[in-house]
């Protein structure tokens, strides 16, 4: 047991496991947490087996790696057994790829980022344990837990509270302390003693008690870190991934992903102001951020302008081809005194007539009239047209010829699209069936508003459904389920339709001042008749959105319908947060597995680490190979053949340490030789004695006996041998042994005798 090492084993896995826990910042809930624990101690326990067992440490981290890798691997692929190994691993990593580079923190935790957290902090366990265990070097071992802390730090987007680094440096400090816990006790009992005087175990000349004194200094020492580094102002920070680490933390700004997943819940609770404005409208839109027309299987790519036009202040704006504006609508002005959404992202309502940017350029695609800037303007008035509760289509015909892309309809869930539409909407024009399928969503079809989504279903032959269908299955979904449903009913009647995405109004102060947060982030269908242009619909339930658009409630012209948004203030103010901010994304593109170059460099890094610790396994193993054929050539029956084969195992395991062997000479000789080049102290002198006396005895006594045994001796020896060696000698001896060298040598030479 005491090979094993259990205790630094344990500490080892906790410090891993406290490095991690700036994760919990970052994503939504601690799926991650049950599933990482084990894992982690999985590694330890195979490393204490290997450590029992006596395996070379190469083939002791090798078993750890593999064990580790294969279980989170089985572990995780439940939900593939229909796909190949590979496409399963794509799956994952285009999962946890989108996750971590589209949404802020704390994001989403999907299948794929639960996997690869599980995989990486495994792996980085198996470190910790093979530097601080079986190396026997625990201040290494702080490298590794200091990349996973950073790693969760640098992308949590603000300051981490000191408990997160003031755990990980107690769990450090006892690594050193459990590692050199000997080395401690002699400094706690360091006394001068009189040269040819017995030493008096109490007294103390001039001496004093050193163990207390280094421990309240590590600990003082980490405070005073801790201390001084709040002090410091904050500096620039640097990230691993854009999203997480966007959208946190006082002032900090908030953008919006190109590429969206309906799979994805876009949630961020960050109460941290967007933009402040005000307006004179009593019920203000949302404020759109962008528009997506194209849903390419399981999320929205949303196109970019084919023209942009420049902007000139309080000049109306030119509208081109089906971009009409509404009939008989009212004009209102929002003023935004203070925004922090990056350019290009101008948040602004649906039907811009004019804008005013001060000395800011600015652009806008007269597609669409959505403003864009080329700097980030902290304040600027939009003017808009906004549509009365009676507000109806002049005509209800539209040439499918102009609305390519916002007619098609999904193929997966066309089936259940079309079921839902007869049963919400049998009859009536148009405008009537998507007011009615407007309002299933909302009221009458049994649907519910959730951050959570329910588990995939599969269809009648054993495929899990896609994210339309399983939506309209389970009936449970957030902002953008209820809109890319209502999009694809629409759609699927002859009513082209597209997505916005932008923020809800926000809540409305008592200075008369709305405020819109990062978790005002919503996502709405919008659709287009003759008359109104492109109209804003809202299928997601109140306790999200509140009161439906007045010219799209069922019953039009009642009071209220025509309420002001200030008047359900609470009931938005309670609700979870369902969010679509996150770090701009760099280029638009689906999650085909073509996409993700990164997975696949990852998985050959994978394997390519695997092979590297087998190969590296080879050496260790011919070494202790080469001492076994050593024991077998002495005779296993005989013991003082057993005691001489224990001795030239000690002979050879202190060459791979460094320590030339001595003549083979008496073993009196041979014990000057050991003292003049081994540093190991009075008791490591004490244990080389023991060694030789008990080879001396079976080699001259006529009658050795089994209890001459000298591995005990042998092993604090070797102990205190390797204590004192450096860091590089120590590596050598484990990866590439002398011993290990020998055997290879001599295969190559048996081979040329052959």
């Amino acid at each position: 047991m005491t090979r094993a090492r259990p205790a630094q084993t344990l500490l080892a896995a906790l410090a891993t496991m406290v490095a991690a826990w700036p994760i919990t910042t970052l994503f939504v809930g601690g799926a991650w947490i049950d599933g990482t624990f084990g894992l982690v101690l999985l590694g330890a326990l195979l490393g204490m087996a290997g450590r029992a067992l006596d395996l070379p440490p190469m083939l002791t981290l090798s078993c750890q790696l593999i064990g580790v890798t294969l279980t989170v691997v089985v572990t995780h692929l439940h939900d593939h057994l229909d796909t190949s190994l590979p496409s399963a691993l794509r799956a994952l990593g285009a999962d946890a790829h989108h996750t971590v580079t589209a949404y802020a923190a704390p994001a989403p935790t999907s299948v794929g980022v639960i996997f690869f957290i599980e995989l990486i902090i495994a792996i980085i366990a198996i470190t910790v344990d093979f530097l601080a265990v079986t190396g026997r070097s625990p201040a290494l071992a702080g490298v590794p837990l200091l990349v996973e802390f950073v790693i969760s730090a640098a992308n949590s987007g603000g300051s981490l509270h000191p408990k997160y680094s003031f755990a990980l440096g107690l769990a450090w400090l006892a690594m050193l302390y459990a590692a050199s816990e000997r080395s401690a006790r002699d400094w706690s009992g360091l006394r001068a003693r009189i040269p040819g005087r017995p030493s008096n175990p109490t007294a103390l000349l001039g001496g004093h008690d050193f163990g207390p004194l280094t421990r309240t200094a590590g600990v003082g020492a980490l405070i005073a870190a801790l201390v001084i580094a709040g002090s410091l102002p904050a500096a620039s920070q640097k990230f691993v991934a854009k999203g997480l680490a966007r959208g946190a933390g006082s002032g900090a700004t908030v953008g919006f992903s190109s590429d969206l997943d309906l799979q994805r819940n876009l949630t961020d609770r960050d109460q941290s102001p967007v933009l402040t404005f005000r307006t004179a409208d009593l019920n203000p839109p949302p404020l759109r951020a962008l528009i997506a027309d194209n849903y390419a299987g399981d999320h929205w790519v949303p196109d970019r302008p084919s023209y942009l036009l420049h902007g000139d202040n309080d000049s109306p704006l030119q509208r081109w081809g089906t971009n009409t504006a509404p009939t008989n609508a009212t004009p209102y002005t929002i003023t935004v005194t203070q925004n922090s959404m990056p350019p290009p992202f101008v948040v602004a309502p649906t039907q811009v007539s004019s804008a005013d940017f001060g000395g800011t350029s600015w652009s806008y695609d007269p597609l669409t009239t959505q403003p864009s800037t080329s700097r980030l303007q902290e304040d600027y008035s939009v003017r808009y047209l906004s549509q009365p509760a009676t507000a109806r289509p002049t005509s209800e015909t539209v040439d499918p010829a102009n609305f390519t892309a916002d007619l098609k309809v999904d193929s997966s869930s066309a089936s259940l699209i079309n079921a839902l539409v007869k049963k919400a909407a049998p009859s009536g024009t148009r405008f009537q069936k998507v007011t009615a399928i407007q309002d299933y969503f909302r009221d009458s079809g049994g649907f519910t508003y959730s951050l959570t989504l329910d588990a995939t279903r599969k269809d009648p032959s054993g495929r899990p459904l896609d994210p339309i269908s399983n939506f309209l299955v389970t009936r449970q979904g957030y902002c953008m389920q209820f809109a890319t449903a209502m999009v694809m009913a629409a759609r699927s009647i002859g009513v082209p339709a597209r997505l916005g995405v932008g923020f809800l109004p926000g809540t409305v102060g008592t200075s008369g001042s709305y405020q819109v947060h990062q978790s005002d982030a919503h996502a709405w269908p919008e659709l287009y008749f003759a008359g109104m242009g492109w109209t804003r619909f809202e299928p997601t339930p109140g306790v999200r959105t509140g009161l439906a658009p007045p010219y799209a409630s069922p019953t039009v012209g009642s009071p209220e319908s025509s309420a002001p948004r200030r008047s359900v203030p609470s009931a938005r103010s309670s609700r979870p947060s369902d969010s679509a901010s996150s770090a701009p994304r760099t280029s638009v593109g689906t999650t085909s597995t073509a996409g993700h170059p990164q997975l696949i460099w990852l998985l050959w890094v994978l394997v390519a680490l695997l092979l590297i610790a087998a190969a590296l396994a080879i050496v260790p193993l011919l070494a202790r190979w080469s001492r076994r054929r050593l024991h077998a050539g002495h005779g296993a029956g005989d013991d003082a053949a057993r005691v001489q084969a224990q001795w030239d195992d000690l002979v050879s395991r202190m060459e791979d340490l460094g320590i030339d062997p001595a003549p083979q000479v008496s073993p009196r000789s041979q014990e000057e030789h050991y003292r003049l080049h081994l540093v190991v102290g009075r008791e490591g002198r004490e244990s080389l004695h023991r060694a030789v006396d008990v080879l001396e005895r079976v080699r001259y006594s006529g009658r050795p006996g089994p209890s001459d045994d000298l591995s005990a001796p042998a092993e604090d020896l070797l102990m205190r041998i390797r204590r004192g060696r450096s860091f590089r000698t120590r590596v050598a001896a484990t990866l590439f042994p002398r011993s290990g060298r020998r055997a290879v040598r001599s295969l190559f030479v048996r081979r040329d005798r052959d």
